[in-house]
């Protein structure tokens, strides 16, 4: 796979980066395809991680208007996304959640105590123990950390399906229920396994 990904260097303006969004947006807008009129056409949220490199819509090949897509570290079932869970469930009548993993997930670092204490340098000691205190939770806990390698990953996809089975056995009539799916993206090969 090629790429004409270029990083920026960190000391990147704000008023150069907005220019370099604004002239994106204008590409976009003469390629856009998809609707503006309908919200989750195919009654799927896809929860997936925040890294960059996990293109939700252009994997399940989808345009503006189908799929509902939530993303934040390590696909994680926190309380906000719960809230947006059950307001797709409830408002626009979402039948499916596709919880997906991938391939080489930052996240999946709790069993690399170099990564982890690389992550707690970056942060200071300071930043650390407020965030510790403020969360009440060690750092690893705190970020959702889980073990790496793809069974480590597999195995937080997992869980995080059956945390969010729980919430809606607990809290939610069974006749409300979507189904919740598994699944794990190769960001090499871009092949998606339902698992």
């Amino acid at each position: 796979m090629t790429s004409k990904i270029v990083k920026l260097p960190e000391d990147i303006s704000w008023k150069k980066l907005k220019a370099d969004f604004l002239k994106r947006n204008r590409r976009w807008m003469k390629k856009k395809s998809g609707t503006d009129k309908i919200n989750g056409a195919l009654r799927t949220i896809v929860l997936a991680c925040l890294d960059s490199r996990i293109p939700v819509d252009l994997i399940f090949d989808a345009v503006p208007g189908e799929i509902l897509v939530m993303k934040n570290a390590g696909n994680e079932i926190s309380e906000d996304v719960w809230r947006s869970l059950l307001l797709a469930t409830y408002g626009i009548g979402a039948r499916h959640i596709i919880i997906m993993g991938h391939t080489h997930c930052g996240t999946a670092i709790r069993d690399n105590e170099s990564k982890v204490s690389g992550v707690k340098k970056n942060i200071g000691g300071e930043t650390l123990a407020k965030l510790e205190d403020y969360s009440g939770k060690e750092l690893a806990d705190f970020l959702g950390l889980f073990n790496s390698g793809d069974d480590g990953i597999v195995k937080n996809v997992h869980g995080q399906c059956a945390i969010l089975q729980k919430k809606f056995d607990d809290l939610i009539p069974k006749k409300d229920h979507p189904n919740i799916v598994p699944a794990m993206y190769d960001i090499e090969t871009g092949e998606l396994t339902f698992l």
